[in-house]
């Protein structure tokens, strides 16, 4: 079946015997300079409705630079995997919070064949109005969008020159150490990951800061998001020692790896939290898989990128917005510690 031609403004102003700007202050609802009468308005609606006319919505929204659609930009193809819960967290309150404001979601990825002027270019083509960015501070597309005039906020970690939603990094971490102190433990491994993100840094940064406060020794274990077997080695080399000089509880970097961890431990037949207690950050729901509430910080993912909609649309509407935007945490006590 052939496609049929779309039917305009022009094709119903014709049909109608009107003019087109007559058909367009009734389709539109805006007629403060052109006045129709009842009679007219009513026959305009029934001749569009006979004929299938349909609004180009694109074209409308782009005249009057308002598509009603916020973008969210990710560093690299998989940041919006599903399969990753604090994704999954992020990307649900962004959805809940494009509904409150009766806006639309755009997901846009950066790939490894696309060039920074090439995804520059993307997000700048007029599609959106507003963008989130969930990026690091040195990715390079960042440095163009803080110059544009494109409103941007981002979310986890903070961005210089632009307005970022984070959570409370720094009072998380002071809450697990007092927790941790108060637990009895005074010999802590902190697992830490191996790339500088702000978060992270400020996160670890604090934990020790607390700890030497508490006169707590920590032992510092950097490494991917993938143990590899020469991680391992380093567990292994603290694990042997004389139980009086091993360490007592292992504090995460995200709830991942503390799930991770008690995976390890446990297929390795020690006692949670007797021989080894684990701490996690970040309060996200717990695998079907893992036996234990895992004692961690709770960080509201799905608030702080709520949050980030709403400051974004108050961007949007010219309001000026703080700089950065903290949420606070709070601590979810469990069976691991």
């Amino acid at each position: 079946m052939l496609n049929q031609r779309k039917i305009t403004l022009k094709d119903v102003a014709k049909q109608a015997g009107v003019s087109r700007s007559t058909v367009s202050a009734v389709l539109t609802g805006k007629s403060d300079h052109v006045r129709v009468s009842e009679t007219t308005r009513a026959r305009v609606w029934e001749i569009a409705q006979q004929m299938g006319y349909h609004p180009n919505v694109v074209a409308r929204s782009l005249r009057h630079r308002r598509t009603d659609i916020i973008g969210i930009y990710g560093v690299s193809a998989n940041e919006f995997d599903l399969r990753n819960t604090f994704r999954a967290e992020l990307i649900g309150g962004m959805q809940q919070g494009c509904n409150h404001h009766r806006k639309d979601l755009l997901l846009h990825g950066a790939f490894r064949v696309n060039s920074v002027d090439d995804v520059f270019s993307n997000l700048m083509d007029g599609r959106i109005e507003g963008l989130i960015v969930y990026a690091r501070p040195d990715d390079p597309l960042v440095e163009r969008l803080a110059n544009s005039q494109l409103p941007v906020v981002s979310i986890v970690d903070p961005i210089p020159g632009l307005p970022s939603v984070v959570v409370d990094n720094e009072g998380g971490a002071r809450m697990l150490v007092d927790y941790l102190y108060q637990q009895g433990h005074r010999r802590v491994i902190y697992r830490a990951f191996n790339e500088a993100l702000t978060s992270l840094v400020r996160r670890q940064n604090a934990f020790r800061e607390a700890a030497a406060q508490q006169g707590m020794e920590v032992l510092e274990w950097s490494a991917g998001a993938i143990l590899s077997p020469d991680d391992w080695e380093k567990w292994n080399e603290w694990n042997s020692l004389r139980p009086s000089a091993r360490p007592t509880a292992i504090a995460c970097w995200n709830d991942k790896c503390a799930y991770e961890m008690l995976t390890y431990l446990r297929d390795r037949g020690m006692r949670i939290p007797d021989d080894m207690a684990v701490a996690g950050f970040d309060g996200l729901i717990r695998p079907l898989t893992c036996a234990w509430n895992l004692t961690t910080i709770r960080t509201d993912c799905a608030g702080m990128a709520q949050k980030a909609i709403d400051l974004l649309v108050a961007q949007l509407n010219g309001e000026r917005i703080s700089p950065e935007t903290t949420l606070p945490v709070s601590l979810i006590p469990g069976d691991t510690v």
